[in-house]
């Protein structure tokens, strides 16, 4: 993977991404996406604190999707 799309340390605030608060509906749905990419998320610097953020940012704007959705997802938002 080439740096440019390397997923960086931060939230998604860090980034620019609002982060609206997540409908009940889709807490549990987030929460289990961030662990199904958590380890690839710590490898790559993020604390579960920022793993959480962004998935719950991505269910925010998004009605279901999964882990490569979610990587490509943080990805274009940290590119701007």
């Amino acid at each position: 993977m080439t740096d440019e799309l390397a997923i960086r340390p931060g939230s998604p605030s860090d980034f620019g991404v609002p982060q609206p608060e997540l409908p009940v509906e889709k807490v549990e749905p987030s929460r289990l996406l961030a662990n199904e990419v958590r380890d690839q998320l710590h490898s790559s610097g993020l604390d579960d604190t920022q793993i959480d953020d962004w998935a719950d940012a991505f269910f925010a704007h998004h009605d279901e999707g999964g882990r490569s959705e979610l990587l490509a997802w943080i990805r274009a938002r940290q590119a701007g």
